[in-house]
Formats: C-alpha cells, structure tokens, sequence
C-alpha cells in the first residue's frame, strides 16, 4: 500500500463521514469530503498509527 495501513482507518472514514453530515453537508459532499481527509490520515506517517491533521 502506498500510504501504508493504518489501525482504524474505517473507522476514521466512517466518523468523517458522519461529522460531515453533522456539519450540514449532503451525502455526497460528506463522503468527499471524508475521503480526502482519510487520504491524509493515511499518508501521516509510515507507521501503523496515523495522525489526524487539521487544515
């Protein structure tokens, strides 16, 4: 994997996506949204435990 494995990975997309919804974006938008800040999370750190970055 090129941004490596990361320990809870589905879990930080599945709370993205809901803070997202919570924050008043669509389903789609939510999910985008989501998966950019996953693609980060994962490209934190090579180790096995990433690190959530705020923009």
């Amino acid at each position: 994997m090129a941004n490596g494995e990361k320990h809870g990975s589905g879990c930080v997309l599945s709370s993205a996506i809901t803070a997202n919804l919570a924050l008043g974006f669509n389903i789609y938008d939510s999910c985008l949204k989501a998966k950019q800040y996953v693609t980060h999370f994962l490209a934190s750190t090579p180790d096995l435990l990433g690190y959530h970055i705020q923009d």
